[in-house]
């Protein structure tokens, strides 16, 4: 057969991909058998599901397989929480752009890489939405990466979040000697509810921070934790020197407790 007659497996619904990831685990395989045709992971249509939660939690499968195409999604909630929690064995290395451009209502990556402790994201480029309207959860989003060097994330733009914004333990003991940040730039919303960034850089031991100039906070109205941001960031070269915060004139509540 030529690759124009090649069957895609293209779940309609969520519980219908639940269920192929679940007979896949139990085969101890990344290829799924329907009848006579497989269906290696790769070559899957995702394009009608939204909810990829601990999809692939602790498989020790998952090396270097390119998910690339299931990340440009088109829809108003996209729930990726733990999604490829404890595989210890994925590197990402077939991860290049993650296009989350499509989700316009809540966006949540929560410990999506949590404890992926040969995960490197060296070529990983995050696309955020330019508009969303309601939650950005990528908290814990990395905790435990101690593989990881973010060398691909230069640039992370928030400004499109106009609901809440939770970074809380990002990059939580990201502590690989090439994971220094110094060309990481942050761009915060101008107008937003919520923003939770406590611990986000906690225990980066080789944290330099360079690029981080300006931390503007000024859009936020409702609560800003900044508890423990820098804490054990203890590189001699993280000096914050040419580091300039800009704080909200109204708050609700704020947090800088162990910031640094």
């Amino acid at each position: 057969s030529t690759d124009s007659d090649k069957k895609i497996f293209q779940p309609q619904t969520n519980d219908v991909f639940k269920k192929a990831i679940q007979q896949m685990k139990e085969n101890n395989s990344l290829i799924l058998t329907v009848a006579d045709n497989e269906y290696p992971i790769e070559e899957w249509d995702v394009s009608k599901v939204n909810d990829f939660s601990n999809a692939f939690a602790d498989n020790q499968n998952l090396t270097d397989q390119n998910l690339s195409s299931w990340f440009s999604p088109t829809t108003h909630t996209l729930n990726m929480f733990g999604m490829f929690f404890n595989c210890t064995n994925f590197t990402g290395v077939g991860l290049t752009n993650l296009d989350f451009s499509g989700v316009s209502g809540n966006l949540y990556l929560s410990r999506m890489f949590f404890d992926c402790t040969n995960f490197t994201g060296e070529n990983l480029q995050l696309t955020l939405p330019t508009t969303l309207t309601g939650t950005l959860d990528l908290s814990y989003m990395f905790l435990n990466c101690t593989s990881f060097t973010g060398e691909g994330l230069q640039t992370l733009n928030f400004s499109g979040v106009s609901g809440n914004l939770d970074l809380s333990g990002m990059f939580f003991n990201c502590s690989n000697e090439l994971f220094t940040g110094e060309n990481l730039q942050l761009t915060l919303p101008t107008t937003l509810g919520n923003l939770d960034m406590s611990g986000m850089f906690n225990n980066c031991t080789n944290f330099i921070g360079e690029g981080l100039q300006t931390l503007d906070f000024s859009g936020v109205s409702g609560i800003l934790n900044l508890a423990g941001m820098f804490f054990g960031c203890s590189n001699v070269s993280f000096t914050g020197e040419n580091l300039q915060l800009t704080l909200p004139t109204t708050l609700d509540n704020l947090d800088m407790s162990r910031m640094f």
